[in-house]
């Protein structure tokens, strides 16, 4: 699961809907992972990559992840 998000996350950095589609897979399937359930990144890429492929297809974000950079420290 770890090597999917490693995968996602460079496939997210791309610059074509294509390949943000393969992140969002990626990352989807990794953020499900029972030992990544608690891992902020790879939960937060799971859902950045998906607005990332809608928003590269002209639809709206779920997460509201594109437009502003926020970070939650604990």
């Amino acid at each position: 699961p770890i090597d999917k998000f490693h995968a996602a996350f460079i496939f997210h950095h791309s610059n074509n809907s294509k390949d943000y589609k393969i992140a969002s897979v990626l990352a989807t399937e990794a953020a499900k992972n029972e030992e990544l359930k608690e891992n902020y990144v790879v939960q937060w890429l799971g859902k950045a990559a998906y607005d990332r492929y809608m928003k590269s297809i002209g639809k709206p974000e779920k997460y509201n992840t594109q437009d502003k950079f926020s970070i939650d420290f604990e």
